[in-house]
């Protein structure tokens, strides 16, 4: 996913926010999505709503193997920022760049 912050109106009905982020699967922002990022933060809280306190990495039972280090088929590759599950190393790899500041 790319993302690029652009000088034009939000596309959520009713926003009148003029800076936006621009959304896209590939480089280029051609067919991209934009929305403000207060409406993204209001749609990522409505799909994975917020419970509680979060565990603490020592405490989390998904991050016992950050590395993914031998992990048997299937299971997958945990990434140890935000504990997204991947299915090979070469994913995760890949995954962890996106937490990489710009």
């Amino acid at each position: 996913m790319n993302f690029k912050e652009v000088k034009r109106k939000c596309a959520v009905r009713g926003c009148r926010n003029r800076t936006s982020v621009a959304l896209s699967r590939v480089r280029e922002f051609g067919e991209s999505v934009l929305i403000c990022r207060e409406c993204l933060a209001d749609a990522a809280e409505a799909v994975f709503p917020f419970e509680g306190e979060e565990p603490a990495a020592e405490e989390n039972p998904a991050n016992e193997n950050p590395a993914g280090e031998n992990e048997p088929e299937g299971v997958g590759y945990t990434c140890d920022v935000c504990n997204r599950v991947l299915g090979s190393k070469s994913a995760l790899t890949q995954h962890k760049k996106t937490h990489e500041p710009s």
